[in-house]
C-alpha cells in the first residue's frame, strides 16, 4: 500500500497524463473515478482532483457530505475561474479552487505541499 493516493474526477487527457507522470514518479496510488467516490474509506493522505464543470448539482450536494478529515484534500480546477466561483466551491467543500493551466503548471509542487503537511 502506498504512502499517499490521488484521485482523479475527471475527463481530461492531458491531466491524467500528468497525474499519472507524477504517480509513477513519486509513487503515489492513482485511481480515476467516477461518481462512485467514496471518502469514508482513506487510510492515508488523499488528494481528490476534480473537474468541477463536470459536475452536477447533485455531485456537488455530495461532495459536502464527504466528512471533514485532514486525509482528504480536494482540489478544483475550471478553464475559466472567476473570484465568486472559487467561493462557491469552497462553499462545496474544496479545499483550494484553481485554474486548469495553473493546475497543470504547479501540479507536482502541490501535491508535494499537501503531502508533506500531513
Amino acid at each position: 500500500m502506498n504512502k499517499y493516493s490521488v484521485c482523479a474526477w475527471l475527463d481530461d487527457l492531458q491531466m491524467s497524463a500528468q497525474l499519472a507522470k507524477l504517480a509513477n514518479l513519486h509513487s503515489y496510488d492513482l485511481k480515476f473515478i467516477g461518481d462512485d467516490f467514496i471518502a469514508s474509506g482513506n487510510k492515508v493522505p488523499t488528494v481528490l482532483i476534480v473537474d468541477l464543470l463536470k459536475l452536477s448539482e447533485d455531485d456537488l450536494n455530495n461532495m459536502l457530505k464527504f466528512p471533514k478529515t485532514e486525509l482528504l484534500t480536494i482540489i478544483g480546477y475550471m478553464h475559466q475561474l472567476a473570484i465568486s466561483q472559487v467561493r462557491f466551491y469552497k462553499e462545496y467543500g474544496c479545499h483550494m479552487v484553481i485554474g486548469r493551466k495553473d493546475l497543470l503548471k504547479n501540479l507536482n509542487s502541490i501535491l508535494i505541499k499537501i503531502f508533506h503537511a500531513c
